[in-house]
């Protein structure tokens, strides 16, 4: 899971092209090929319309965006170690992480709204509450707080922290988390 909608005002869609491959939570921007609109990541010179709602790939290690490894059977031992065993989870499996197998569209959310994210710039420093939130100028449609980045695309409401997975009966102590998160409220200014 890559985008955590807390609450949003518009959701729109667009075509995706075949080669930008978007993972939920990015920030997206438009471009035009032979006439017709298509949304793509976006790059430090796009225009920020919103935030993508699917995901249409899969990463690197095999498993795709929309999947997340949590702890099941967690525990402490008396040493106040903790134990338990790591499982992937996958959602759509038929679609293969591609959620925008059957309509070829993505969804967008745009307009505003207060969503979480963990689509962040690798080089990005401390998230500070009610500062601006910046589309990264280095990695196409991840976020960062660094001023010296793209575009500012929100406005940060709460802290980068890890966001419990909400399986009960499986936390102990946290132990249990759908990976850090960054709480922002959407605002694109073009």
């Amino acid at each position: 899971m890559a985008l955590i909608e807390v609450y949003h005002v518009v959701a729109d869609y667009y075509p995706v092209f075949q080669t930008d491959y978007v993972t939920q939570g990015m920030a997206v921007g438009l471009y035009e090929v032979n006439g017709e609109t298509f949304a793509r990541p976006a790059a430090s010179t796009d225009y920020v319309v919103g935030i993508a709602g699917d995901s249409d790939e899969q990463d690197g290690s095999g498993a795709n965006a929309y999947s997340a490894n949590v702890v099941v059977a967690a525990g402490r031992n008396t040493d106040g170690t903790s134990y338990g065993a790591t499982r992937s989870t996958q959602n759509r499996v038929a679609d293969q992480g591609n959620e925008t197998l059957a309509s070829g569209k993505l969804t967008v959310y745009t307009s505003g709204g207060k969503f979480r994210t963990n689509q962040i710039d690798s080089t990005s420093g401390a998230f500070v509450v009610g500062q601006p939130l910046y589309l990264s100028n280095t990695q196409a449609g991840k976020v960062t707080s660094a001023s010296t980045s793209g575009k500012i695309i929100g406005t940060i409401v709460e802290t980068l922290k890890a966001f419990p997975s909400g399986v009960p009966g499986t936390e102990v102590d946290g132990s249990t988390s759908l990976g850090n998160f960054v709480t922002f409220i959407l605002n694109t200014v073009a």
